[in-house]
């Protein structure tokens, strides 16, 4: 059996992906390994910081150039979104987000 197969097997029978154990709710491994990936990617970050800090900024860079949202990257609408960055959808979930 491949890996996909393997994978996808153990999704279906509700078996961590990585071990025989059984998943976290909602996930496709075992808390152990959720842990894990968690300290992996932190780890990852840290030692990548500048390059992700660099290349989001790239990237918010050439959608604001292109006239995107500069979160989401759909198109602005003339008139209601002149001198936005964001579109009106990703500023009323800001909105609505720092008023929680």
């Amino acid at each position: 059996m491949g890996r996909n197969k393997y994978k996808k097997w153990h999704r279906e029978q509700g078996i961590c992906v990585d071990c025989p154990k059984k998943v976290f709710p909602g996930r496709i491994r075992c808390l152990e390994h959720l842990s894990k990936r968690q300290i992996m990617a932190k780890n990852y970050y840290k030692r990548h910081r500048q390059l992700i800090c660099d290349n989001a900024a790239k990237e918010r860079q050439r959608r604001k150039d292109s006239g995107l949202c500069i979160s989401c990257s759909n198109q602005k609408e003339n008139g209601i979104d002149d001198g936005y960055t964001e579109c009106q959808n990703c500023r009323e979930r800001l909105f609505f987000e720092r008023c929680k």
